[in-house]
């Protein structure tokens, strides 16, 4: 069977939850919203998307979600620059105002655009920015513990790159989950390799190696602190926010002096400080950025840009 023709089955043969859900999406019937359902993406059939936002609604997709296939599917479906909601077959049949209100939400959060060239800054070059993949031992912060990439992390950052995108050269942090992988990918298409330093992720101080669950049990109040407001409410013995941003911007302005197509391989923390100043957003908020794992994120930036002064 040929892709149209799954795609024209699928829509056939939606299941019970597929249906309701439909009934309040299509024809614009969400707020004027466009979605399209049961749409070829790639080598991937998603059941709801809403081009313009970048956002793709997945039914019955909640018990789906750690599965190897699901994990390698999402990561291609992210590097393109989609988010994904996922809900039960039954949190729709039986809570589709609640699921309907999560959509509107997520479209209220437009997705990240590619910077406009300043005025004056010259022809843009196209750096892109990747997150490591999955980790031995599973989420927590990790910060400078230096834990490998899992065999799931190894297959989502060799799909992150599938596509037919060249880069002149590679920049790493140091931390094996990002260096390994950089390391790899260099040396099968011959590209020059930098490790930098100052791209390592946040030191967690007395969090690091400890997951979310485990830190409300015990540091609830400085945890909840830190999600707040992250500028002035740091981890407990390790970095504060302003010197992780002084590291990693002085290492962007360097990445962008080299005035070459490169491909970075970092971390959430130092991610989210560069994209927080390519697009004015506050930095005291670049929590509310979302850097999945295995994430792409092309930058279009200016010839003459270099990191300027920003206030959190």
């Amino acid at each position: 069977m040929n892709d149209i023709n799954h795609v024209k089955r699928l829509r056939q043969e939606m299941t019970q939850a597929e249906r309701l859900l439909w009934r309040h999406l299509r024809a614009h019937r969400l707020l004027g919203e466009k979605f399209r359902r049961q749409q070829l993406l790639g080598n991937y059939i998603v059941d709801f998307v809403h081009f313009s936002a970048r956002l793709i609604v997945e039914a019955d997709g909640g018990q789906h979600a750690d599965s190897f296939n699901d994990q390698k599917r999402d990561a291609w479906l992210r590097s393109q620059g989609f988010r994904i909601l996922r809900f039960w077959n039954n949190e729709i049949l039986t809570q589709p105002k609640s699921v309907l209100e999560r959509i509107l939400a997520e479209l209220n959060t437009p997705p990240l655009p590619r910077p406009l060239p300043r005025e004056g800054g010259g022809a843009p070059i196209s750096i892109d920015l990747l997150r490591h993949g999955y980790v031995e031992g599973g989420p927590c912060y990790r910060g400078i513990t230096d834990d490998p990439l899992s065999a799931a992390g190894w297959e989502q950052m060799w799909a992150a790159v599938s596509g037919d995108i060249r880069w002149d050269g590679i920049v790493t942090s140091p931390l094996t989950r990002c260096a390994a992988f950089a390391r790899a990918l260099a040396e099968q298409r011959a590209l020059p390799l930098q490790i930098d330093a100052r791209l390592q992720e946040m030191n967690f101080g007395r969090w690091e190696g400890r997951t979310a669950a485990q830190l409300l049990e015990t540091d609830a109040d400085a945890l909840t602190g830190f999600w707040q407001d992250p500028w002035n409410r740091g981890p407990p013995g390790g970095e504060s926010l302003a010197q992780v941003r002084a590291r990693v911007l002085d290492a962007w302005g360097d990445i962008v002096a080299q005035r070459r197509r490169l491909l970075v391989v970092a971390h959430g923390g130092p991610i989210r400080v560069i994209l927080c100043h390519v697009l004015n957003h506050p930095l005291a908020k670049l929590l509310e950025i979302d850097v999945p794992y295995a994430a792409l994120r092309r930058i279009d930036v200016p010839m003459a840009d270099t990191p300027e002064n920003q206030t959190p």
